[in-house]
């Protein structure tokens, strides 16, 4: 169905990493990638995360929307794809917890 990953850098563990997200295209639309980000952030407030961070090709505008939905904006923060530097990536962010 899909796949997404989550980690934290050992040098800061108040901000958990949402990575590698894809969904299956004959699954796309059928609330997958909902439940996907709703486990990414469980596990990060279980785990103690106060910010979830991920990146985005600012041409992935269904990915951004999808992200917007549940809650993340955009840091401002911006850097060239790394496996094709001719995109570029948008950092987005979730705050869970203001502490």
């Amino acid at each position: 169905m899909g796949i997404v990953g989550v980690f934290f850098l050992s040098e800061d563990d108040s901000r958990a990493h949402l990575v590698s997200m894809w969904v299956a295209p004959e699954r796309r639309g059928t609330g997958i990638a909902s439940e996907m980000i709703d486990s990414v952030l469980r596990w990060s407030r279980d785990h103690g995360a106060r910010i979830v961070e991920l990146w985005v090709t600012e041409t992935n505008e269904a990915a951004r929307r999808r992200y917007r939905r549940s809650g993340f904006v955009g840091s401002g923060e911006r850097q060239s794809l790394p496996s094709d530097p001719s995109l570029e990536e948008i950092q987005m962010t979730l705050v869970l917890s203001e502490r």
